[in-house]
């Protein structure tokens, strides 16, 4: 009796410590707006002359600067150099000129 009393607990106690659907939905979404508001820093960051935009040569002398520092902020949100220019690349052909909006 006591074996299946345990086995009860037990198998109630793991039911309760698996998070449920909501909870992970809710904690995909909340890395999902981090990783925009790390972006958006990074972004921020890079415009040097502070007009909204991004060019291709700010983007670049921001790749080149602080001995990879940036490269690796890229990188911990999944984005590698190559990736980051094919998506300025992208990116910058749906506004107006070569700079990011």
């Amino acid at each position: 009796v006591i074996n299946i009393l345990t086995g009860i607990f037990v198998d109630h106690a793991m039911k309760l410590a698996t998070p449920d659907r909501d909870s992970r939905a809710l904690e995909y979404r909340k890395d999902e707006v981090m990783a925009y508001e790390e972006l958006a820093a990074l972004f921020h960051e890079m415009d040097a002359n502070f007009n909204g935009t991004i060019t291709v040569e700010e983007f670049a002398n921001k790749l080149r600067e602080n001995n990879g520092k940036f490269r690796a902020q890229l990188a911990l949100l999944g984005l590698y150099v190559d990736d980051a220019n094919l998506f300025f690349t992208t990116v910058a052909h749906m506004c107006s000129d070569s700079s990011l909006c």
